[in-house]
């Protein structure tokens, strides 16, 4: 993913908390999230823009986030993005609408909660957090 960032011009950082907990996961399938999450944020990032992805441990759990300096998504859209085939008017195009509902099952299936946060104009936190193997 790095490669595409850059070619676009985005500043793609990270940022791992120290002393992480393992968790039990499909490894495939939670890269598959992360990847998804990645591509969408590239995506609707504009060149100069940053992404940042993160990973930390909150109480039993451990947080992945990907947040980006994006177009931001407009709140009446907040509640159904998850949803199959939804997809922002106006957004830059690329995806059938299917990315993050996939995203989401694939969380679930983990026993964990994928949420995300956004305000027009200053871009997206998307976040997803999975049970410590602990």
């Amino acid at each position: 993913m790095a490669k595409n960032a850059e070619a676009k011009g985005v500043v793609l950082v990270s940022g791992l908390a120290e002393n992480i907990n393992d968790v039990r996961a499909d490894k495939a399938q939670i890269v598959r999230v992360l990847v998804n999450l990645l591509d969408n944020a590239i995506r609707h990032t504009p060149s100069g823009g940053q992404i940042a992805v993160s990973a930390r441990t909150l109480d039993r759990r451990i947080e992945f986030a990907v947040e980006d300096t994006g177009a931001g998504i407009p709140p009446e859209y907040l509640p159904r993005i998850f949803e199959r085939f939804v997809q922002v008017p106006g957004a830059t195009g690329g995806g059938a609408g299917m990315g993050l509902s996939i995203a989401q099952t694939i969380v679930k299936a983990h026993g964990g909660q994928i949420q995300v946060e956004s305000e027009l104009g200053k871009g997206s936190r998307f976040s997803f957090a999975l049970p410590s193997a602990e």
